[in-house]
């Protein structure tokens, strides 16, 4: 999980959906404001996986691959929304999922 200065609070989501570019996979939609800092939230819909306990499940998974790969170095606000359910991706899925639509913002 990353520490509460890395996180997104409801204000800066709201001027990333405003204010930032938007990103499109299959698999998730990556909403990106350019920042000196970085700062990261992850949207799961009810309707996308309608569990609360498997949506925290996916949320820590995708948060595990994000700090150990994907977002190493990088800086800026993203946030992430899932489009379709991961529960049955592997994690090297997942990580090619991320990096596909990090990969966009470059």
């Amino acid at each position: 999980m990353f520490s509460q200065p890395h996180r997104l609070d409801s204000r800066t989501i709201k001027r990333i959906f405003k204010d930032g570019q938007r990103f499109f996979t299959p698999l998730f939609t990556l909403s990106y404001l350019a920042r000196d800092e970085l700062r990261v939230g992850i949207v799961i819909p009810k309707k996308v996986i309608p569990l609360r306990v498997h949506r925290n499940r996916e949320k820590r998974r995708i948060l595990h691959v994000l700090q150990q790969s994907v977002l190493t170095g990088n800086t800026g606000y993203y946030l992430f929304s899932l489009r379709h359910s991961t529960q049955g991706f592997s994690y090297t899925e997942l990580v090619d999922g991320l990096s596909k639509v990090c990969s966009k913002v470059k």
